[in-house]
C-alpha cells in the first residue's frame, strides 16, 4: 500500500473500532496504518480490533504499528485486540514473545465477544514449535 492509497477500511461494530489491514504489512504500510489506528483511539472506543485476517505477509513493521498503538490505547482505557487467523502471520508474533503482549484472537467474532481479561487464544495450527534452548549435557 502506497501513502498515495486510501485509508484502510474501518468498521463500527457496537462499541468496537476494526481496522483491517491489507494483505501485507510492511514498511510500506507502517507509518499510515499506525496514524490511522492512533486517529480512531482519539474517538475513545471501548475495544479497537487491528483486524488481520486478510494479511497473509507480515514483518518487523506490523509489529511495530501494533507497539506505536499499545500505550496510547492503554493511556485512554481501550482494549486492544488483534486478530491473527493466518499461522504464518501468527508466527512473527510468536517468535518475538509479541503473543504474551497482545491479546491475539482467530477470528474478528472472537475478538469482539472476549472479555476484557481474557487471554489470546491458543494459536491456530497444532504445530506451534518452540526452539528448545535448554542445554543438555556438559557445557
Amino acid at each position: 500500500m502506497n501513502p498515495e492509497d486510501k485509508a484502510l477500511p474501518v468498521h463500527r461494530i457496537g462499541t468496537a473500532v476494526v481496522i483491517e489491514m491489507p494483505v501485507e504489512v510492511d514498511y510500506y504500510v507502517r507509518d499510515a496504518a499506525t496514524e490511522q489506528a492512533l486517529a480512531l483511539l482519539e474517538e475513545r472506543p471501548e475495544r479497537l480490533v487491528v483486524d488481520m485476517s486478510g494479511c497473509t505477509f507480515c514483518d518487523s513493521s506490523g509489529l511495530a504499528i501494533l507497539l506505536r498503538v499499545r500505550g496510547p490505547a492503554e493511556e485512554a482505557g481501550v482494549l486492544l485486540d488483534v486478530v491473527v487467523p493466518h499461522p504464518t502471520v501468527r508466527r512473527v508474533f510468536e517468535l518475538a514473545g509479541a503473543d504474551f503482549i497482545f491479546r491475539l484472537h482467530t477470528t474478528l467474532h472472537e475478538a469482539l465477544a472476549s472479555a476484557p481479561g481474557a487471554p489470546s487464544s491458543p494459536a491456530p495450527t497444532c504445530g506451534s514449535h518452540v526452539a528448545d534452548t535448554t542445554r543438555r549435557g556438559p557445557a
